[in-house]
């Protein structure tokens, strides 16, 4: 006599409060393509993790894929993050097979998660997928990757999601499929900042923000802030609003001659100079 394998479910404690962007994102599970993009700290690759292994334990036979950039990140960063979330299910629930490559997660109910880098190209097409997430898909140019994923969310009998987490990385590929004027219409978008997270350690934003140099520099607004800003091709990126712009004094009432000058960005910032 054989008996019919049941979904495994757990309760869940994903850790921000009601509201916070995280808990939104993990929770999206219509509309087909989802972004979370932020500062650093704001727990990205936690909340696809909670995603995918919560959706796996309730939906029986599901076959689900996570990426990382690099197999490097999927040993580092993917397999300790499923560790601390669900490490005391492993042998219960699922198995994982953490030293052999491909990593796949086997779920008791017949569901699995294939943990893949997208450094195999095309190798990550032959599989019908119900669900696929890309973890720190601003990294490199992963575009490529994304449309292949795209044509593989075709497993019958479940709804087919695509979801990317990343930091800013300019205004590249995943700025224009969420931000631009031409973005996807099926999409939605969530945003936080690495001060939005209050679980973080007290000194964590401020020591980070001393090494970028403070928030008249770029690099600290696309790390700590979220913002997507186009760095490349910057002839000063050392300017600081607060060393290099003055007030002019009453000695500009003594100029004869004032000089103003526009330098217009195709892709880099438009400058403005006057003098």
């Amino acid at each position: 006599m054989t008996t019919e394998t049941k979904p495994q479910t757990i309760s869940l404690d994903i850790g921000p409060e009601k509201g916070y962007p995280q808990a939104e994102f993990v929770y999206e599970q219509k509309i087909r393509n989802v972004g979370y993009f932020g500062g650093v700290g704001i727990g990205k690759t936690s909340a696809l993790v909670i995603d995918f292994v919560s959706y796996a334990m309730n939906h029986a036979g599901s076959v689900q894929v996570l990426t990382e950039p690099t197999y490097a990140m999927v040993r580092d960063v993917l397999i300790p993050t499923i560790r601390t979330y669900f490490g005391e299910y492993r042998g219960k629930v699922y198995d994982l097979a953490e030293r052999s490559v491909p990593h796949d997660m086997r779920f008791v109910n017949g569901s699995a998660i294939k943990l893949r880098s997208t450094e195999t190209g095309e190798h990550l097409l032959g599989t019908n997928l119900a669900r696929a997430g890309m973890d720190e898909a601003t990294l490199g140019d992963q575009e490529a990757s994304w449309k292949w994923l795209q044509g593989r969310l075709r497993q019958k009998g479940y709804s087919h999601q695509l979801k990317l987490t990343g930091t800013p990385r300019g205004r590249n590929w995943v700025w224009r499929v969420f931000f631009s004027n031409d973005k996807l219409t099926n999409s939605k978008v969530w945003t936080a900042e690495t001060a939005d997270n209050h679980h973080l350690p007290a000194d964590y934003l401020p020591e980070l923000l001393q090494a970028y140099g403070g928030w008249d520099n770029p690099l600290a607004r696309q790390e700590l802030s979220g913002a997507w800003l186009e760095m490349a091709g910057q002839v000063f990126p050392q300017f600081s609003r607060g060393i290099h712009v003055r007030t002019a004094g009453h000695e500009s009432d003594l100029l004869k001659d004032k000089l103003g000058g526009i330098d217009f960005g195709g892709v880099s910032p438009t400058a403005l100079v006057c003098a």
